[in-house]
């Protein structure tokens, strides 16, 4: 995590909003802080789930980022970000998941897709390749006022209720 802060902290805009395990990050970041990151510690009370966690620890925040990103805290996926953070660029796109393509997403849901690489779904668990959800998200902020505020999930709550017609997102 110190490494995926201070990589993030050349924008002074970064905040690492955390929900899970709030306190463990709290007391690791209090006697070492990152340089241009505000640490923001909402602890659960009860999971959440990522996207619950997520609405949780964003509610009454001051700041109105014109963007989040939201990163699963249990997954780790290398990937090049350029392409992913430049989604919001068009004006038209809501937000972002990113997919990593494996051999066999037996393990995983995987995601479909259209030809423009706008989000159709989310499939359950099966063998063979597939296209997996890396569990790192980035919405355009007024997309976040349309979420269920008690969804658990980004795949099955947030997302599920979204015209992707009128708001698509774009897998990466």
């Amino acid at each position: 995590m110190d490494r995926a802060l201070s990589g993030r902290a050349k924008n002074p805009q970064c905040d690492s909003v955390h929900g899970y395990l709030a306190e463990t990050v709290e007391k690791h970041f209090q006697p070492q802080p990152v340089k241009n990151v505000r640490i923001n510690c909402v602890p659960e009370t009860k999971p959440l789930g990522t996207a619950g966690g997520f609405l949780n620890a964003i509610h009454g925040e001051k700041d109105n980022p014109q963007a989040w990103l939201v990163l699963n805290g249990d997954s780790l996926a290398t990937a090049p970000l350029e392409d992913f953070f430049q989604t919001l660029d068009d004006g038209k796109t809501e937000g972002a998941i990113l997919g990593v393509r494996v051999p066999d997403a037996s393990r995983f849901g995987t995601i479909s897709q259209n030809e423009r690489g706008e989000l159709t779904g989310f499939n359950e668990k099966k063998s063979g390749a597939g296209i997996i959800n890396a569990g790192v998200y980035l919405f355009r902020a007024n997309v976040i006022e349309i979420f269920q505020r008690n969804s658990l999930s980004f795949e099955t709550g947030c997302l599920s209720g979204i015209d992707r017609q009128r708001s698509p997102f774009k897998v990466c």
